[in-house]
């Protein structure tokens, strides 16, 4: 709106939260209201001091009460507050009030509002890299101030552990930005890797004990912020030291499992594959990278040679010496790791022999430093298959007193005269973020329909108990109408006449037996016996209207379950998949070639269910449990069709497999719009795999988001919007529309940036020593923007190639693991063999991050907590007097109780003497105690951890 109080500027106003838009579409519509405002010759919004603290406040109460993904410092919204042209408003969405900066002239209200804080917050600030990248493509002035903000989050020491901020315990910290022993990031993409999806070897998953896990969430030092974890076996492994003294690299997953528990240390985790678009997308520079197989092969023709796989250690050494190619990377090693004076070390220990070389003991540190594969034999250290030989030839003829140099790799460098580059020029931050899922969608309660109990079965929301017991519900129910004779009824079917009947528009409380209402469901549906079906306390729909009660007998028998709007869903984190074989999905060669899959990737005709095949757009791998739930539904679906609606079922469905080549709908949470998939196989994965194109047509990428599916006809016959939620959001995740045909240019752009080559040229690689950004090398790398102009599905390429998308470990330890106390040592003794890890550094953010927020929190909540009857559920801001309850006589008790405040205080105390925290932190767990031991009665705890 345009206002003129305090001089002529425009007013964005925001409803909240605005979930549904991600931070760059907020970000970008400040943008084109500041587009509008200069078009009509509105005037600058220039806040008052008063104002911009209004927002300081803001930003802090509903991070506090909510939480924001990206908590911006004051001076980062002073920056914004002040330089954005237009005024960032909105309604209030908290029931909180800001304590300062009240009744100001030009706020409306004294609440939070929520839609402008995430604007501020999430959008402006967290997307300003990409924000700033639009601004310049379209030569917008006055947003200069971006290079500042931008420029503020790039330097510095803070700005870079963003991604350990917010550390929650049990899931452990596994690289430091900049340490030894961290990621090394390779760049490319694999079939399942891209829109933010990152990839690890799966042996790592093993290695690391299961807290790393198919579609876990790996929070990022960049260059975005998250990414989804995907299993790719053509990368390193890591390098890891036995209980005997054997170093080697475990690049095989049952290798991984069978050394599982001889592991005394992870020198190095091996590689991270990024692709090339997240750079382009977060508008980063291009981090220093490794060389590469592919990228030495380029260098080769580049010098006019031709060579053919991977040179032996003589080979590669010639070429070094001869043409001036860099030393072949399968022959690099940790140079930059080591000193001069260990490379001295180094020499003076060696002793050659015939073909080969071996190290005293003396320096079996300096060789764990350098990443060297070898094992203690007969009072010596020998280097394990090729690193003999090459390492006999590379330091043969070497004296340890003229080496000379600012570093090992340096000094190396200048006395062999080969090209020898840098194992790891790059490592980089990561840490667990949220586990992956695949779990079946529940309400509070898990009802099987949508008919409200009232306050009857307890908290179990039970109709059959409240049946059995002789309750009667009193829930407020839209009044219906018999047309023949005039009967005013809840039921959807006249109990007169028999007769459909209307609603007449008016709501109101009536009486209603439970048990009749299941005889007459069961009745009609031709069913006898008892089964346990759990309704809703209360409709939240402004008509009222419940759902038939057939509809929850027949959901209750098969184990299924309701959601707001009807539909049964399943949810499962979001993977991306440009390729399959049909051997891993589960697919024969005649069902593959039924479902249109008549050719591999390269245009062969499809024989083997080995070949790989370029996934369709709208085809689904989903997670086997979710088709496993999905039969359930598929069987609920077709009862209902045939007992309730008397039509002939449809899916006669029995195991998931009969369940490939069914439509569902891919739904994401926020949205309105559903899109339309088809099941075409299973992986064992918590996860569904989908082409990035379905994903983005659902606005997520793959950064550890989850979302749901639903059987077509499901949704067809039981979802209504009538059920929804009169609730601010309650039209949210519902299929109000479908998308049936899903376009790469109409779905969101994100995807746009992704890379569809087949090999990165190395003019890729020589950008990155410079430090240089994607648009410098655009024109030599292709991406899905720039081919769907041309073809909206031509071939899309890979870089780096893998074996089976299930590989890897299923379920990781913070979800298999059942305590806290369990998830939280499992994780310390995992970080204690990281190389790349600060143990002490861990704990301390663990300690400040989680347990003393939780603490605090359940303090506030222990202090201003409501009380409740056992009996009927009444709740109480103060306990009466009479110490019972009013209305019936029941037991009053609390509903936060002593030991959710004190649970995490065992634990504080042990990690603060285990790694002697002290200074201010140990003092504030100090302070901390006392003040649990006023607050909360005392309860006796056992030693947790």
């Amino acid at each position: 709106e345009i206002r003129s109080q305090g001089g002529t500027h425009l007013a964005v106003l925001y409803a909240g939260p605005i979930r549904a838009a991600g931070g760059t579409a907020q970000a970008i519509s400040v943008l084109i209201a500041d587009m509008a405002r200069r078009r009509f010759g509105i005037g600058r919004y220039v806040p008052t001091e008063e104002e911009v603290e209004r927002y300081k406040e803001e930003v802090k109460l509903y991070h506090r009460h909510v939480h924001l993904q990206y908590f911006p410092t004051d001076e980062e919204i002073e920056l914004i507050v002040r330089n954005v042209p237009v005024c960032l408003d909105g309604e209030g969405t908290l029931d909180v009030e800001v304590g300062g900066y009240r009744d100001l002239p030009r706020v409306s209200t004294n609440r939070v509002r929520g839609g402008m804080v995430l604007v501020l917050a999430e959008g402006l600030t967290q997307k300003a890299k990409k924000l700033l990248k639009h601004v310049k493509r379209l030569g917008i002035d006055g947003w200069d101030f971006l290079e500042a903000l931008v420029n503020r989050s790039s330097g510095g020491e803070a700005p870079r552990e963003r991604y350990l901020e917010d550390v929650v315990a049990g899931r452990p910290i596994l690289s430091y930005g900049g340490k030894e022993g961290g990621f090394r990031i390779r760049l490319g993409r694999a079939r399942n890797t891209g829109l933010a999806a990152v990839g690890v070897n799966p042996a790592l998953m093993e290695v690391l004990g299961g807290f790393l896990a198919v579609g876990i969430q790996l929070k990022l030092e960049g260059p975005g912020k998250a990414g989804a974890v995907a299993p790719v076996s053509g990368i390193e492994g890591p390098l890891v030291l036995l209980d005997d003294g054997t170093v080697l690299r475990v690049d095989d997953v049952e290798e991984a499992r069978r050394l599982r528990g001889r592991i005394k240390r992870i020198l190095d985790l091996g590689e991270i594959l990024i692709a090339l678009g997240e750079f382009r997308e977060n508008n980063q520079p291009l981090y220093r990278l490794s060389l590469t197989h592919e990228w030495w092969e380029q260098l080769a023709r580049r010098a006019g040679l031709e060579i053919e796989g991977v040179p032996g250690p003589e080979e590669a050494i010639r070429l070094s010496r001869e043409h001036g190619l860099p030393v072949h990377p399968r022959y690099a090693l940790f140079w930059e790791s080591l000193s001069v004076e260990d490379l001295r070390s180094m020499l003076k220990a060696a002793e050659f022999g015939d073909g080969g070389v071996s190290f005293s003991e003396e320096v079996k540190q300096v060789l764990e430093r350098l990443g060297l594969p070898h094992r203690p034999e007969g009072g010596r250290l020998v280097p394990l298959g090729h690193w003999s030989k090459f390492l006999a030839l590379l330091l043969r003829g070497l004296d340890a007193s003229s080496i000379e140099g600012g570093s090992a790799l340096e000094a190396l460098r200048s006395a062999t005269g080969l090209r020898i580059e840098p194992k790891a020029s790059r490592r980089i931050g990561a840490r667990v973020g949220r586990p992956e899922k695949a779990k079946p969608r529940t309400m509070r309660g898990s009802p099987n329909v949508l008919f409200p109990t009232g306050m009857t079965g307890a908290s179990a929301r039970s109709i059959t108990k409240a049946a059995e017991g002789g309750e009667r519900a009193r829930p407020v129910l839209q009044l219906r109408r018999c047309p023949r004779c005039g009967n005013v009824t809840h039921r959807y079917r006249c109990e007169v006449c028999g007769t459909r009947t209307r609603p007449t528009g008016r709501a109101q409380q009536v009486e209603v037996d439970l048990a009749e209402e299941l005889r007459r469901a069961k009745e009609s549906l031709g069913l006898n016996g008892s089964v346990n079906v759990k309704g809703v306390k209360a409709l939240m729909s402004s008509e009222h209207f419940p759902e038939p009660m057939e509809k929850g007998v027949l959901r209750a028998l098969h184990g299924v379950t309701v959601f707001k709007d009807g539909t049964a869903r399943f949810d499962m984190t979001d993977l991306p998949l440009t390729h399959f074989r049909p051997s891993e999905v589960g697919l024969t060669v005649e069902k593959a070639r039924e479902l249109g899959y008549e050719r591999d990737a390269w245009g062969r005709p499809l024989e083997s269910p080995d070949q790989l095949l370029e996934l369709k757009p709208q085809d689904l791998i989903i997670s086997r449990e979710a088709g496993e739930y999905l039969v359930r539904v598929a069987k609920f679906v077709d009862d209902l069709l045939e007992r309730f609606y008397g039509l002939e079922p449809f899916y006669r469905a029995d195991r998931p497999e009969d369940l490939i080549g069914h439509l569902v709908i891919g739904m994401a949470p926020h949205t309105i719009n559903g899109v339309l998939g088809r099941i075409i196989g299973f992986a064992d994965v918590h996860a569904q795999y989908a082409h990035p194109v379905f994903h983005a047509a659902k606005r997520r990428n793959c950064d550890g988001d989850e979302d749901s599916v639903m059987l077509l006809l499901d949704a067809l016959l039981n979802f209504s919007r009538h059920y929804l939620p009169r609730t601010r959001g309650g039209m949210m995740d519902t299929p109000l529309t479908i998308t049936t045909r899903v376009h790469p240019r109409e779905v969101d752009k994100e995807v746009l940036s992704m890379d569809v080559d087949w090999s990165l040229p190395v003019e890729v690689y020589e950008a990155s020593l410079r430090g240089a950004k994607v648009d410098e090398v655009e024109d030599r790398v292709r991406h899905l923007g720039e081919v769907v102009s041309e073809d909206p599905w031509t071939s899309i390429g890979f870089t780096v190639e893998t074996g089976d998308i299930g590989e890897g470990v299923r379920e990781n330890a913070y979800s298999s693991l059942p305590t806290m106390a369990e998830k939280v040592r499992a994780s310390l003794r995992i970080m204690a063999k990281i190389n790349g890890v600060d143990v002490k550094d861990a704990v301390r953010r663990v300690i400040e991050n989680h347990f003393i927020r939780d603490i605090m929190g359940n303090m506030r909540k222990f202090a201003t907590q409501e009380f409740r009857c056992v009996r009927c559920n009444a709740k109480f801001r103060r306990p009466p007097l009479s110490g019972v309850c009013p209305r019936c006589g029941g037991q009053i008790v609390l509903t936060v109780y002593p030991g959710t405040v004190t649970k995490y205080l065992e634990i504080v105390k042990e990690l603060v003497e285990e790694f002697g925290i002290g200074g201010y932190l140990g003092q504030r767990v100090e302070v901390l105690e006392r003040s649990l031991g006023a607050t909360v009665t005392k309860v006796k705890q056992k030693r947790l951890i």
